[in-house]
């Protein structure tokens, strides 16, 4: 790495030259390099010069030729100079002392605290040590995750911890100094079980030396460079990110073509190894090791179809869509699937096209729509836009029900982490909500309310709420849904809810559907001893034998023995209000909320059921049953049935 100064210390010059990796799986003392090294696959935009403003020392901005470079080299650059830099208005060398800075770093702006430690005359050490869980206007790191977390807080979900420390050697001179090396290092610590002392951790060390210095003439600013801060760059091409920028040349994408083929086949022999698999201790055993390679190249072929750009995806499948064997059949389907959970805009973009197309079996399209919204890389509003086309389905009215309420779904992964404006967000909802007003049919009405329970965030339940209170001709079992559809969204909001579900529940000529959703969504959204006594005398008005009061007497038994992570506010309330509550004499088989769940002590991982039933008061027959099957691990849960 060459600095060039323009000498008067404003601003410097940046390059990188010869750079290498070098990679190590296993033990590895401080005193070793590791022998095998390599060139990244970016080398060229690593070396383009680049430059850093100073103000006293810390930097300011960086300018670099933003065509040219890629976010990845971008976001390097930025790495280093924020290690290489000094709250110079603040140092001085006369003696040993300590104070507080702030800088500008890759996280946004940040704490540090500086220690200066005077060694002897001709070197001083300086220690920085930021505080990176204090920056500030930090950029958002994407990230994904095909599971869906839970709405409450766990103790196993905030358990990393980070750190992070520079020491400059630096060398005084009068009024000036030299740094002759600067040793930077940081780790991420993850402890998913606190309380047991597993811990896993990243360590990084960085080391900068002095090699030589000479003068040199006073470089020239370049004015295709553009200003920019020093935080980190967010937006990460899918290309780039796997090290293939713009999807690789012909050559490669035949190459890659040709490894799918070869890794789906071998994928196609191993699970027709498997499924034959014979009995004994042998055979299991055998089977096992089958499965465990099965799993490696499944991984390996999502790689490679990650690798593969929108028309090497079309070509591959259009040759392996020919075939009419049984092989050639699950080869297709094997394809299908991951395709769904490639989650590239490429792979998307065909699946867009074979659906909407008609190119995929009924059964297939629906299974893929279910999974494609969980798998997305790099949501962003084109993706959205693109997506949207599988709206406009004429297939099947089970495909096209699986569309509206994928697009549903992908509207909400998008959008809650801030990947659209809420303009966006409500031009989708809106455009629900008025297909919903103008469906004729009653099934079709209930998939749009479904689908906007899967967007779930934004206005929502502000646009539900007057179908909700009764203010529009809408019938009880409409009504219900629209509350159902809200119910995770509207319990944020405690205050509104006992506004709108109040009135609702304690008039007892209102539909039992309707007392029983307002009951519900009062009990989660202030889960407090108060509100738990308020509902409790309330029911206690209700008559004997009255479904409404088993319902809740139902849900008091099950919070007061439930060990699930979300309820566990709800727990202590339900145990003293089963003290004194009246137990029901008679017991209606179709109406009540059992929920039966247990958790491993542990590792903190758990399973859920629930049996939400609702009967009708005339007939005694169910009107409303929700089952719903769930896991939950480390703040996260997999949803088995609802």
């Amino acid at each position: 790495m060459s600095v060039v100064s323009n000498h008067d210390g404003t601003s410097a010059l940046f390059q990188f030259k010869n750079i290498s990796i070098q990679i190590y799986n296993g033990p590895l003392s401080t005193d070793e390099d590791p022998e095998a090294t390599f060139s990244p696959a970016s080398q060229k935009s690593f070396e383009i010069p680049f430059e850093v403003s100073y103000n006293d020392g810390l930097v300011k901005s960086i300018l670099a030729d933003e065509n040219k470079e890629t976010t990845m080299s971008m976001n390097m650059k930025k790495a280093i100079v924020s290690i290489l830099q000094l709250d110079m208005a603040k140092l001085r060398f006369d003696k040993s002392y300590s104070f507080p800075s702030e800088e500008k770093t890759l996280y946004g702006t940040c704490p540090v605290e500086y220690s200066v430690s005077i060694q002897d005359e001709e070197e001083v050490l300086v220690r920085k040590m930021p505080s990176l869980k204090g920056c500030k206007g930090a950029q958002k790191f994407k990230y994904w995750t095909n599971l869906i977390e839970i709405p409450c807080s766990s103790e196993m979900t905030k358990t990393y911890q980070v750190g992070s420390s520079r020491v400059f050697e630096i060398q005084p001179s009068g009024s000036e100094f030299l740094i002759k090396k600067v040793s930077a290092q940081g780790m991420i610590s993850i402890i998913p079980y606190p309380d047991k002392g597993y811990s896993q951790y990243i360590q990084i060390k960085q080391t900068f030396e002095l090699e030589s210095q000479k003068t040199s003439a006073k470089y020239h600013s370049n004015p295709e460079r553009r200003q920019s801060e020093p935080t980190y760059t967010e937006e990460i091409d899918e290309y780039e990110y796997l090290n293939l920028p713009h999807g690789g040349s012909e050559e490669i994408q035949r190459k890659l073509k040709s490894l799918l083929q070869k890794q789906l086949d071998q994928l196609i022999d191993l699970s027709e190894n498997i499924r034959v698999g014979g009995s004994g201790d042998q055979s299991g055993f055998l089977e096992q090791k089958q499965k465990e390679k099965k799993h490696s190249i499944l991984y390996d072929v999502m790689i490679t179809m990650r690798y593969l750009d929108y028309q090497s995806l079309k070509s591959f499948y259009s040759t392996i869509d020919l075939g009419t064997s049984s092989r050639e059949e699950t080869k297709r389907t094997m394809f299908l699937e991951l395709l769904s959970q490639t989650g590239t805009k490429a792979s998307i973009h065909l699946i867009v096209d074979l659906v909407v197309g008609r190119s995929v079996k009924k059964n297939s399209a629906i299974q893929i729509l279910k999974t494609l919204p969980f798998y997305i890389r790099h949501p962003d509003i084109e993706l959205l836009q693109m997506y949207e086309e599988v709206l406009g389905i004429h297939y099947d009215d089970r495909v096209k029900q699986a569309a509206t309420l994928s697009f549903a779904t992908m509207v909400n992964r998008i959008c809650k982490h801030g990947s659209c404006s809420p303009e966006v967000l409500d031009k989708y909802i809106v455009m629900y909500l008025e297909l919903f007003k103008e469906s004729t049919e009653y099934k079709w009405k209930l998939n749009y309310l479904e689908g906007l329970s899967n967007i779930k965030i934004g206005n929502v339940v502000k646009y539900l709420e007057p179908i909700i209170k009764g203010d529009q001709p809408y019938p009880h079992h409409i009504r219900f849904l629209a509350m159902w559809a809200t119910h995770l969204t509207a319990i944020h909001d405690p205050d509104r809810v006992f506004e709108v579900y109040w009135p609702i529940l304690e008039n007892k000529s209102e539909h039992l559907e309707l007392r029983v959703g307002a009951f519900t969504i009062l009990l989660l959204s202030k889960p407090q001893s108060d509100r738990f006594y308020s509902l409790a005398s309330l029911m206690d008005e209700e008559p004997e034998g009255s479904h409404l009061y088993y319902l809740f007497y139902s849900s008091m038994e099950s919070l007061a023995g439930t060990t699930h992570p979300c309820y566990q506010g709800l727990k202590k309330p339900a145990q003293h209000i089963l003290q004194y509550a009246r137990k029901p004499e008679k017991l209606p088989f179709w109406t009540g909320n059992h929920m039966f769940d247990y958790s491993e002590n542990y590792y903190k991982y758990g399973s859920f059921m629930q049996a939400f039933m609702v009967a009708d008061q005339k007939t005694s027959w169910p009107s409303v049953l929700y089952f719903l099957q769930q896991e939950h691990f480390l703040g996260s849960t997999r949803p088995m049935i609802s």
